[in-house]
């Protein structure tokens, strides 16, 4: 996770640096993978991020039903 926090802060630096020295049609060829890994990455974290949110509903859930056994058994 800290590589990707990383990469996602060097990322512009990069970039900017590659627009700066490289000539346009360079930069062209080299922005299409680029977006594509930027894309993968995104959607790795959008994924991630899903799995941890319904990992914490269940979570909540279970805390839950376990705060309601608690009291049906002091009840």
């Amino acid at each position: 996770m800290l590589m990707l926090l990383t990469l996602l802060f060097w990322l512009p630096v990069m970039l900017s640096f590659l627009r700066e020295h490289l000539t346009q049609t360079v930069l062209l060829v080299l922005m299409r993978p680029l977006k594509v890994l930027l894309l993968l990455v995104l959607s790795l974290v959008l994924n991630l991020s899903l799995k941890v949110s319904n990992l914490l509903r269940q979570v909540y859930l279970l805390q839950q039903v376990a705060w309601l056994v608690v009291i049906l058994t002091l009840t």
